[in-house]
């Protein structure tokens, strides 16, 4: 660690001082201020037992600033402030369970310091910095002790304020070669780079006290740089502490990333070395280490190109040591106008020791696909390609070979038809050791048809045809987009499941429609059937509708979707709807709605979620056209109901409806009464409840304030409760 925060914050400010005090500057000084008030009072009756609480909370500052130029500003800048705060809080809770006082104040010292300096005649950039400007916070945790309440009590409960201090330097030797003056241009280049957080809180209701430091030191020099970093962390409430230190030289620069070197002008190559080493917990005896060597090369002519990443990655840490090696190989290049072709060559070794045992654990993949595009700009396309793959580890050895043929129709085929076509089939062979060796063939037909009616009119229908005579991995679901034109089918969703021997045939057929202007209609009807050795038949149907319609004030849309699936006797149904409608003629008014539906039900057990919400804002203006608002008035209604319905078990319903009115009245620009009244029908319990609150805000330049009193009642079988909140605040700035 490179200090503490106090003495780097004490050699920050003398070194501002020192600046200031040696150099003319011109000078900003500024002084702020600020008080805040605040109290909040809360009374409840829940089922006759009753809650009283009030609390007082209030806040001060004072900070000065200051700022100014170096040198007339050519050697560079500062600015600092100094300043404290102190806030505090005192609450009182009475309930049937007996009374309950907190109170807590706390003050800390405001303060920030910082320096910029670039000379213009010497090499040198400097950045160094001391701040911790962090202001109090209240927290209102009172509310947790109220089960269901119908307003937020606000009584504070805690605060936060600690001290959070963040310390930087950011050092900068040298120029770069084609820059300022040529007397330093073979002078190699020195960034220094170190931030410091420091948070400590020891009387706040989650103790913090932890440290945070990173350093990076880095010379560079052309193409090439050396660069070390290092992090510190400690935690003395949770006892915990972590140091790691890394060294990384090659063409890897910490501010500017990876470089490359020309080697001619056709290749390109980039290269790195890393060592790293952790401590956790300041024990060396859990230390880990870690090499990481990186060799990257591009090479490009006139008909190909190749790229390469190898790296060779070892950790070691006291119970194991791994290695891995990646070696991969990408070419592709153009035989003629009509002919293109893509080669993939990898290879990844693996290997994983455990000192305790002995036991090594090792995995070789290699990976070899070669892509070639034929006839392109013929009618039709022509892509054959083969792959092979080879896995080998401790255990198991497994070889996969493939080969797939597909076309695809072009421009000079038609403009109104797009037809797309792919076979495949892959033999995997793996042996087990200690068990029998095991084959299966897959086979995978796709066939697509896209069929552009009129301009406004799209249809598209795909097939999908898998059969496997063994094991194999395939998609867990049956959702599906396509793509017209991509070239490869998407049918499938995310996730994959292993599927015995088995056949399986997906279907899909969409349409687009514009009938007219702003208005978009979809259709997409997809089917599913599987079927395993010795499993039941799995079929699965879905259809899905969408309708969107725009205008610049007026927008509507809807999506409609109904899916079922039966796994032998079983089945399930899914059903999902939603819809929306904005309209805003102007600035006047404005109204939105939503709905929402979502259903499932699945051998006799039902959900159903259904939502519903609404609302109208309006808005008064003074005078003919936009002069100063009046009133700004809004309505909103909401409905929402949950059922859930289980064999052998009573119903559950769960619904809330909901109306709330509220109105905003601007007597200034500067004054504001408020006003809302909210009515609740909830289930279940059958209860009833009204809320309404009433406010006047004051906001000015220098001066903000808000006085508010809310009043809420329930009435329910077992719920009856009756609340009501005052709260006012008061901020002044000077």
């Amino acid at each position: 660690m490179i200090g503490s925060p106090n003495k780097i914050k004490i050699y920050i400010v003398f070194v501002a001082a020192a600046l200031c005090a040696a150099v003319p500057a011109t000078l900003h000084a500024a002084v702020n201020a600020e008080a805040e008030l605040g109290y909040t009072s809360y009374a409840a009756d829940v089922n006759g037992a009753k809650v009283d609480a009030d609390s007082f909370r209030q806040r001060y500052s004072l900070l000065y600033s200051d700022n100014g130029l170096i040198g007339r500003g050519r050697v560079g800048r500062y600015r600092y402030s100094l300043g404290y705060e102190w806030a505090s809080f005192s609450s009182k809770v009475s309930s049937p369970d007996g009374q309950t006082d907190s109170s807590r104040g706390a003050g800390h010292l405001l303060y920030q310091g910082e320096i910029r300096m670039r000379p213009p005649t010497i090499p040198l950039t400097l950045k160094a910095y001391s701040r911790d400007l962090s202001r109090t916070a209240f927290f209102d945790d009172y509310q947790a002790q109220v089960t269901d309440a119908i307003i937020a009590p606000g009584i504070a409960g805690t605060l936060y304020n600690g001290t959070h201090i963040r310390n930087g330097l950011v050092l900068g030797l040298g120029v770069k070669e084609e820059t300022r003056r040529p007397i330093y241009k073979d002078m190699p280049r020195l960034l220094v780079d170190y931030t410091d957080s420091y948070d400590r809180d020891m009387k706040a209701t989650s103790p913090v006290d932890s440290r945070l430091s990173f350093l990076v030191v880095s010379l560079m020099k052309g193409d090439a740089a050396f660069s070390y970093w290092r992090t510190d962390f400690k935690d003395k409430v949770n006892p915990s502490t972590y140091n790691e230190q890394k060294y990384t030289i090659g063409n890897v620069s910490y501010q500017e990333g990876r470089k490359w070197v020309d080697l001619t002008n056709w290749i390109k190559v980039s290269a790195d070395i890393s060592h790293t080493r952790r401590i956790p917990q300041g024990s060396l005896e859990d230390a880990s280490t870690e090499y990481d060597l990186n060799l990257f090369a591009m090479a490009s002519r006139d008909r190909w190109e190749m790229t390469t990443f190898n790296n060779f990655n070892r950790q070691t840490d006291r119970n194991s040591r791994s290695e891995q090696m990646n070696l991969p190989l990408f070419v592709k290049g153009t035989w003629n106008r009509d002919t293109d072709w893509q080669l993939r060559l990898q290879s990844t070794d693996s290997t994983t020791t455990t000192f305790a045992s002995g036991i090594e654990d090792s995995q070789s993949d290699q990976i070899a696909s070669l892509r070639v595009n034929m006839f392109r700009r013929e009618m039709f396309t022509l892509t054959p390609s083969v792959h092979v793959a080879r896995v080998l580890d401790s255990a198991t050895e497994s070889l996969k070979l493939g080969a797939g043929v597909e076309t695809n129709s072009t421009r000079r085929f038609s403009d109104r038809y797009a037809l797309f076509g792919r076979y495949g089939i892959e033999v995997t062979k793996s042996d087990q050791e200690g068990q029998s060796s095991s084959d299966s063939v897959r086979h995978t037909l796709v066939g697509r048809g896209l069929y552009k009616a009129t301009d406004n009119l799209k249809l598209e229908l795909e097939e999908q045809f898998t059969a496997s005579t063994g094991e194999t991995l395939a998609e867990a679901t049956s959702s599906s987009s396509i793509t017209a034109g991509g070239g490869i089918s998407t049918i499938g969703g995310a996730g994959q499941e292993t599927l015995s021997r088995h056949y399986r045939s997906t279907t899909k057929f969409s349409a687009s429609w514009v009938p007219v202007a702003r208005l978009r209609v979809g259709f997409v009807v997809t089917g599913d059937v599987l079927k395993q050795q010795d499993l039941p038949m799995d079929t699965t149907a879905t259809v899905t509708n969408t309708v969107d319609y725009t205008l610049p004030t007026f927008v509507v849309g809807s999506s409609l979707s109904v899916s079922k699936r039966f796994v032998g006797d079983q089945g399930k149904t899914d059903v999902g709807a939603s819809g929306y409608a904005r309209y805003a003629p102007d600035k006047t008014k404005s109204s939105e709605m939503r709905l929402m539906l979502a259903q499932s039900d699945e051998d006799g057990t039902s959900t159903t979620n259904l939502e519903l919400f609404q609302r109208y804002r309006h808005t008064i203006f003074s005078g003919a056209g936009y002069g100063r608002k009046l009133f700004d008035i809004v309505e909103e209604l909401s409905w929402s109901k949950r059922r859930y319905i289980t064999p052998g078990f009573a119903e559950v319903l769960d619904s809330k409806k909901r109306l709330t009115l509220g109105t905003d009245y601007f007597l200034t620009r500067n004054v504001i009464l408020s006003a809302t009244i909210r009515y609740s029908l909830l289930d279940p319990d059958d209860k009833k409840e009204i809320l309404g609150s009433g406010g006047v805000a004051f906001n000015f330049d220098k001066l903000q304030a808000t006085m508010e009193y809310t009043y809420g009642k329930r009435d329910g079988k077992t719920d009856n409760r009756t609340e009501k909140r005052f709260a006012a605040n008061l901020r002044k700035q000077f």
